[in-house]
């Protein structure tokens, strides 16, 4: 199979199946979609429940967007290699709003 991520923005996520197919060892095979943290996603086969891809089937990725003035956190872990100072700057565009937001953050590594 092949993982298609677009660059064409919003809900751009395929997974695409080709002729040469199994259901994984034991019939175990899993096709779906979760979060980081594996708390929150979707199965479209698993283990034996749903429809198993067929040659030529396209399982598209998608989310329920949010809110107009919700937000959204995005996290990450980062790991000093060099002691001193650092500082680190997220961009974010839009067609929400004009511009380019931009949030910077620094610290020390010690």
């Amino acid at each position: 199979f092949q993982i298609w991520v677009g660059i064409d923005g919003f809900e751009d996520i395929s997974f695409t199946y080709g002729p040469a197919l199994s259901l994984g060892d034991g019939g175990w095979l899993t096709v779906g979609a979760e979060n980081a943290y594996g708390n929150s996603g979707e199965n479209y086969y698993a283990d034996g429940d749903g429809t198993p891809p067929a040659a030529g089937t396209d399982v598209v990725v998608t989310s329920v967007p949010g809110a107009p003035g919700e937000t959204h956190t995005i996290a990450f872990t980062a790991k000093g290699r060099r002691k001193g100072e650092w500082k680190n700057c997220a961009y974010m565009t839009g067609d929400t709003f004009f511009g380019t937001n931009i949030a910077c953050f620094s610290g020390v590594v010690e």
